[in-house]
């Protein structure tokens, strides 16, 4: 009942924001939110849902919030700061935050480098660790392919290792602004396929207007091939993204 209740807000509020959405936003707001490492500042709101199978018919659902905001550091460079917290079933698990030093522009070959960080927001087991992050994409005026890449290594005496992730991205805006995108998070150890999560899959979105807010409603759903026994067989993710352009 604590999913489907909070699925329906969400949606009911996706709906809300289409009906009152008269136009779609420009092409140059529906580009930057398929760049991860554009000037633009915003605030996602995401809804994950997992769903398994047999015993393990729900392993938790996720409510991210995941603020961007942008800084100019010279006039060819900004700093693109990303904060995600996180809450499982009620609870706060461990916050991100991340920096990409990257160029100031909108197309052609498009990079960003920085560092990551995790806190043990969790509580006592939470982790703790640092390490790199890069990002590297090709963008057009419909269409982004690339990906980010990040390595974080356990700094606590709890945990062993470190974190890997890679999140391939590809997307394209169709005639009707409407974008189709695929971004699957790919975490853990490839020479470990016991703990590997390979999701494939992806979905769709489309920047509208709420009142003079323009807001990006995007769906995706991901099968995942390879996970730990533990893991999900499916996962959905409903995103609510409010922009702020300057």
């Amino acid at each position: 009942m604590k999913r489907i209740s909070v699925l329906k807000s969400i949606l009911m509020t996706a709906a809300l924001s289409v009906s009152f959405g008269a136009f779609a936003a420009d092409d140059q707001l529906t580009n930057k939110v398929q760049n991860p490492v554009s000037d633009l500042i915003s605030l996602p709101f995401q809804y994950v849902m997992n769903v398994g199978t047999g015993d393990n018919v729900n392993v938790g659902d996720l409510i991210r919030i995941q603020p961007v905001i942008p800084f100019k550091v010279t006039s060819d460079f900004n700093l693109i700061t990303r904060t995600i917290v996180t809450i499982n079933d009620g609870n706060l698990a461990d916050t991100s935050f991340s920096a990409f030093l990257s160029p100031n522009k909108s197309s052609g070959f498009l990079w960003g480098a920085g560092a990551v960080a995790i806190a043990p927001t969790s509580g006592s087991n939470g982790m703790f660790g640092v390490g790199p992050t890069v990002a590297g994409l090709l963008a057009s005026d419909n269409t982004v392919m690339g990906g980010l890449f990040s390595h974080v290594i356990a700094l606590d005496d709890k945990h062993s290792g470190g974190v890997t992730t890679l999140q391939p991205i590809i997307s394209h805006t169709l005639p009707s602004k409407v974008y189709l995108t695929s971004a699957p998070l790919i975490v853990g150890d490839i020479t470990d396929f016991d703990n590997l999560i390979l999701p494939l899959g992806g979905g769709a979105g489309k920047v509208f207007w709420l009142g003079k807010l323009p807001v990006n409603l995007n769906a995706q759903a991901y099968y995942n091939i390879l996970r730990p026994s533990h893991y999900s067989d499916l996962t959905f993710q409903f995103t609510m993204q409010f922009l702020f352009p300057k």
